[in-house]
């Protein structure tokens, strides 16, 4: 009898087992719904080989040492269980280490909402930065693109590479050279590549209107392993005595040249505090010339939690690894451009909140105004500065990145990992649904304009009064964000005016279009041998057969003939097509401008493709 007992005994603990473990995989399974990835399966040569140069670059710093901790760096002592050496260069390491257990994975493909490409770009670029590979900068990337096309192309080809996303460890600008620089300057052309422009690319700091990328925040040398360490920490910030008013730590500022951060030096260099301040010291400069702070955390980290307000002025580039050094020691960031921040990390730092926790100066009414930096602190009332420190208390574990094999208690809680990958995601699944909708081009418009040319193209009837208007609005909103861009730029008025500015704006702008005129099943609508619709060129149905051709779905308009030459023959046509009085306000100097040209080709004819 006892022995039935004990067997029914066990036959219940079993079961309950069971169904407590079927429970555990139900609730995974919800929580991972339209949050699976698929790490994609990349030969040594694009990641772990990377990691054998370390050492083989000799205008850099010796790499190798920053590879322990999987790419944290070696503790900073070694009784530390949260403070690392850890260099920006690493962020594709320590990304790809934290992948290796997001709770989402999946082996299948065509299961996964998005596919990670564990490439390693930004220590594979320094060969062409730094090495012997400098002028064949423009193939940075082609020996990715083949692999993907060759090995499990389907995976590539479902939805043309809108789905995938890596990391890159340096400013999207080291990857932004035009394709057209003979010799080549500064920096490698993956983000130019047509082939990539689908792809998201998560970057410390993207261009000033992005569409392949998104910044996300800089490593600090902060990597807690479970929620006590990150809790005493914050209190550690939290009790902090505030004896500064302001910091900057950096180097740059001492040239003649008028520039923020001369202006920086030369208003502390030159003021004392006062009793009335409240503060022992109103203006405190850490010295980090020459990289000596980079790998140092002690150098700043104790200066900045004696700080109200961190200092952070552009350099070289818009973003500083400080800022996020600066949040984490409980010290209010102070920008002087929107792009070191504000235009960059929305995913971690929330636009829309940037008042509650910074405060903005910009940098022109300090260089060239006299506007004291210093009085505008003082200035700022004692109870917002309290609110502001909180504000930045609670947007600390946004900005690290926690270290790998975390305890559960501190994996319940999002760092800057977890915030990029649902923003990754989000991105993603924008993207995708904008292609759904087949924006811009009706089927009824496609059949009109080009009959009989795309008879494999998939048709997608918007036949719902509500989806027709959220269509018709987004065009609207497109529109609109373009006349702005261009009144914005015409309020700046620096002489002569390049629409949208630069090179790498039109550029950005003309993805930005484009992502939204094309499906995966569409062919370009200005390709090869496209007709003559009278939408588009009006005029005596006039054609300009061979002007524009398809590179790849994600590229837009190129011209056949080179972009200079093809646009300067026919500049005097297309002048004669378009309508020369939406332009009468552009102010430019040289009308052969094959960056300009392009723009105006590509904003007219988004114009004539209305719905």
């Amino acid at each position: 009898m006892a022995s039935c007992w004990h067997t029914l005994l066990t036959l219940l603990l079993i079961l309950w087992l069971w169904r407590a473990r079927a429970s555990e995989v139900e609730a995974e399974t919800e929580s991972c719904e339209k949050r699976w990835i698929h790490i994609r399966n990349l030969p040594p040569m694009f990641n772990v080989d990377l990691l054998a140069n370390c050492s083989q670059y000799p205008i850099l710093d010796d790499l190798c040492p920053y590879l322990a901790n999987h790419g944290l760096g070696q503790k900073t002592h070694n009784r530390s269980h949260s403070w690392y050496r850890t260099d920006p260069s690493m962020l594709e390491l320590i990304f790809h280490r934290r992948m290796l257990e997001y709770p989402c994975l999946t082996q299948d493909p065509s299961l996964a909402n998005a596919i990670y490409l564990p490439y390693y770009a930004g220590l594979d670029a320094l060969r062409y930065l730094y090495g012997p590979e400098a002028n064949s900068s423009a193939e940075h990337g082609l020996h990715l693109y083949h692999f993907l096309q060759h090995d499990h192309p389907s995976i590539w080809a479902r939805h043309m590479g809108h789905d995938h996303f890596l990391v890159m460890a340096r400013p999207a600008w080291d990857f932004s050279q035009p394709l057209s620089n003979d010799p080549p300057i500064w920096g490698t052309s993956f983000l130019e590549l047509p082939q990539f422009f689908n792809l998201t690319a998560l970057t410390p700091e993207s261009r000033a209107w992005p569409w392949q990328e998104h910044a996300i925040p800089y490593p600090t040398s902060f990597h807690p392993p479970n929620l006590g360490l990150l809790d005493s920490w914050l209190q550690r910030v939290r009790r902090s005595k505030r004896s500064v008013l302001a910091l900057f730590a950096g180097g740059g500022g001492v040239s003649a040249a008028p520039n923020i951060r001369r202006s920086i030096r030369t208003e502390c260099e030159n003021t004392t505090a006062d009793s009335s301040s409240g503060y022992d010291t109103l203006c405190e400069i850490v010295d980090c010339s020459n990289g000596i702070c980079e790998h140092d955390p002690i150098r700043f980290m104790k200066p900045m939690l004696q700080a109200s307000f961190c200092l952070q002025p552009p350099g070289d580039i818009p973003t500083r690894r400080s800022t996020f050094d600066g949040i984490l020691a409980g010290c209010i960031p102070v920008f002087f451009e929107d792009l070191s921040a504000k235009s960059q990390y929305g995913w971690h730092l929330p636009e829309a909140e940037f008042e509650d926790f910074s405060v903005f100066i910009p940098k022109e009414e300090v260089v060239f105004r006299g506007l004291r930096i210093l009085d505008v602190l003082q200035r700022i009332p004692r109870t917002r500065v309290r609110r502001m420190r909180e504000r930045i208390l609670e947007l600390i574990p946004n900005v690290v990145y926690r270290k790998h094999d975390s305890s559960p208690g501190l994996v319940a809680k999002k760092d800057a990992f977890d915030l990029t990958i649902d923003g990754t995601l989000d991105k993603i699944r924008s993207r995708l649904r904008e292609l759904e909708l087949n924006l811009f081009i009706s089927p009824i418009q496609h059949d009109v304009c080009f009959p009989g040319k795309f008879p494999e193209m998939h048709h997608q009837s918007i036949s719902d009064e509500l989806e027709l208007m959220i269509h018709k609005t987004f065009i609207s909103i497109l529109y609109l964000y373009i006349i702005y861009g261009v009144l914005w730029e015409l309020r700046l008025g620096q002489g002569a005016l390049m629409v949208l500015g630069s090179y790498s704006r039109i550029n950005a702008l003309r993805l930005r279009i484009n992502a939204v005129l094309f499906t995966p099943h569409q062919h370009l609508i200005l390709s090869e041998d496209f007709g003559c619709p009278e939408q588009i060129l009006p005029e005596e149905g006039k054609c300009m057969k061979g002007y524009f051709k398809q590179l790849y779905i994600g590229d837009f308009i190129h011209c056949v003939t080179g972009r200079s030459s093809c646009w300067n023959d026919t500049a005097e046509e297309i002048t004669r097509v378009f309508d020369e009085d939406v332009w009468n306000f552009f102010i430019y100097n040289n009308d052969d401008d094959d960056n300009m040209l392009l723009f105006r080709k590509l904003f007219q004819l988004a114009m004539k493709l209305k719905v």
